[in-house]
């Protein structure tokens, strides 16, 4: 009988393998596939906007400057460039997650991993990374792509030392290893959002200072790290920018011309966005909303335990600690599983429905404590332990510090690292002896972003229409990028190469979107816009952004830039601006009228006569 359960529980075991493997598969294979398919005209063209010119000094840090560097590689072909970021991300993640696993296997749990029991782990928590790609379809690596890889391959080494801090015979190879990643890590980052880097700075040096290294490691991994960071930023003055006080100059300007946008994007939004996010987070309404029907299942659960205690009253209930263990951990997993399948079905709340998945997760851990006899005994409560997985949780959190977006929504992004903490609870939660439960829970990670593999399918936030209409072939970039849109747009992209190029446009000429949220049309062109910038329409200071920025411009370049308007666009940048500028459009020659379904928006083209 034993021998037959055994059998049982190993296929059972192999089956679940089977589906993970799958899942993982399928996922990273829709990724791929999809990846020349769509072209958002806003955010992602303005990322394609900056890896196309990595070299521009006009605005101080730079993210096109790494983003550049892979661009490059692939030729400067839009579709192997989203693949790209895709592959790189994904090593990263792996990477990150095996280490992971192993310091869960060595510091929290009772079990030996083999090989393959890794892996399945190991795939189980990396394909996490695509909640990343999943929200918008921004495919293309931009400023929060390169965030998200530096946190991630920061935190894999951070516990890459830790897990082998112990064995390693040479350890100034480690620590020289170690401060590399960490320098150029941090000079990725803080190209591409400087105050997030400051606050996961401080968090790295906090996870460094926490390990078991001698204090003298940690300081020469510090110091190390430190000085090759300031030697990249200096490189990075003297190729770029000439000199240092250029460069500060550049980057207080910049600060200037920015805070002008208004909307949030000063450091002082940034903070009430923040306390406001966290209110918002603690909302008794809100909590209610989220956990009543979870309050619920497990307030049945808690009186089926109590029942089981009376023998003579049920006698399907044994008062003994398996049939204990068997109801709550069924109750954790359907709670988890009706948490999931009512909470993650708008990408607008995503950041709020992990953030809520971790509480539940820890509620459920102190639930089995309270229930079960002498579990406590067997969960690893150590301080070092609890610290590591409290700094986890606050790097999704700072992730996109300094963004116009309300925070606790815009760490959908760091989405992994929550998906990090909440792995782990559960394998607390199920220890070895429970192996198939956490095998069931990492299927439900993985059936929940097949399923939003089919939201994005039919609903792309970035597009006007599914997946499936994007089948119409457009070349970008000369013959360069051939990507898969819909109808309306490509016959939006079609118009605005044939129109322009009819009436003498040269490509890296400049172009003047005056629309306020079309950078797609410098990239479909192969332009540029004043200082690389997006001329960012829909803010209380657009206009004198613009102005600011249009008034810095060479004159001879201003007054023979083309210029595109939407005269009833909602994002439009005023006619005052033009008029500051002395800019009259009846000196300008109409080349075209357009139309793009993104914000049903009517557009035209003008050239200035020569």
């Amino acid at each position: 009988m034993l021998l037959k359960n055994f059998d049982i529980k190993k296929n059972l075991l192999l089956f679940f393998d089977f589906l993970i493997i799958t899942g993982v598969l399928y996922i990273l294979i829709f990724l791929i596939v999809n990846s020349n398919k769509g072209f958002d005209i806003t955010d992602e063209s303005f990322y394609i906007l900056k890896a196309m010119y990595p070299f521009d000094n006009s605005v101080g840090l730079n993210f096109g400057l790494i983003t550049g560097l892979l661009f490059k590689i692939v030729n400067y072909n839009i579709h192997y460039f989203r693949s790209l970021g895709i592959i790189i991300l994904s090593v990263t993640s792996l990477f990150t997650s095996w280490q992971f696993i192993t310091y869960i296997e060595k510091n929290m749990d009772e079990a030996k991993y083999d090989f393959k029991l890794k892996i399945i782990y190991s795939l189980g928590l990396f394909i996490t990374f695509s909640h990343y790609y999943f929200q918008y379809w921004l495919l293309t690596p931009s400023y929060n792509w390169n965030l998200f890889f530096g946190v991630l391959l920061i935190l894999g080494t951070i516990i890459f030392i830790i897990n082998n801090y112990d064995n390693v015979l040479k350890k100034n190879v480690l620590i020289i290893f170690s401060s590399f990643v960490f320098s150029i890590c941090g000079f990725i980052m803080v190209n591409s959002n400087p105050l997030a880097t400051f606050i996961i700075g401080v968090i790295t040096l906090l996870f460094i200072l926490n390990t078991k290294m001698i204090l003298k490691d940690k300081l020469t991994i510090i110091f190390i790290s430190i000085l090759i960071f300031v030697f990249l930023i200096f490189l990075q003055i003297f190729f770029i920018y000439e000199n240092v006080f250029n460069f500060i100059s550049i980057i207080l300007k910049n600060y200037k011309i920015q805070n002008l946008l208004g909307g949030g994007h000063n450091f002082k939004d940034t903070l009430q966005r923040f306390k406001y996010s966290l209110l918002s987070l603690i909302s008794l309404k809100k909590m209610i909303f989220y956990f009543f029907i979870n309050f619920i299942l497990t307030l049945i659960g808690i009186i089926l335990l109590i029942l089981s205690n009376f023998k003579s009253k049920i006698k399907y209930f044994k008062n003994n600690k398996i049939n204990k263990e068997l109801i709550i951990n069924f109750i954790i997993l359907l709670n988890l599983f009706y948490f999931i399948l009512k909470n993650f079905k708008n990408p607008r709340s995503y950041g709020t429905d992990i953030i809520y998945l971790v509480f539940l997760s820890i509620i459920f851990l102190i639930f089995k404590i309270l229930f079960v006899e002498n579990y406590k005994k067997s969960v690893n409560f150590k301080k070092d332990i609890i610290i590591n997985f409290l700094l986890i949780f606050l790097i999704p959190l700072f992730m996109r510090f300094g963004t116009n977006n309300e925070l606790i929504y815009a760490s959908y992004i760091g989405a992994y690292f929550y998906f990090l903490i909440v792995l782990s609870i559960y394998f607390l939660i199920f220890k070895k002896e429970n192996i198939i439960f956490r095998y069931l829970v990492i299927i439900v990670f993985i059936l929940l972003l097949i399923y939003e593999c089919n939201i994005i399918q039919k609903q792309p936030y970035r597009l006007i229409t599914e997946l499936r209409y994007q089948n119409e072939k457009v070349e970008l970039l000369g013959k360069r990028s051939i990507l898969y849109v819909d109808r309306v747009n490509k016959k939006w992209i079609e118009d605005l190469k044939y129109y322009a190029y009819l009436n003498g446009w040269k490509d890296g000429s400049y172009i003047l979107d005056l629309t306020g949220g079309t950078p797609g049309a410098v990239v479909v062109l192969n332009g540029k816009s004043p200082e690389n910038r997006w001329l960012l329409g829909g803010y209380p200071g657009s206009d004198q952004f613009v102005y600011e920025i249009l008034t810095n411009m060479d004159k001879n370049i201003l007054y023979n830039s083309w210029i595109l308007i939407a005269p009833d666009g909602t994002r439009k940048i005023s006619d005052e601006v033009l008029k500051k500028l002395n800019i009259n459009l009846n000196n300008y020659i109409k080349v075209g009228d357009f139309y793009t379904a993104h914000r049903n928006e009517h557009q035209i083209l003008y050239k200035p006569k020569y």
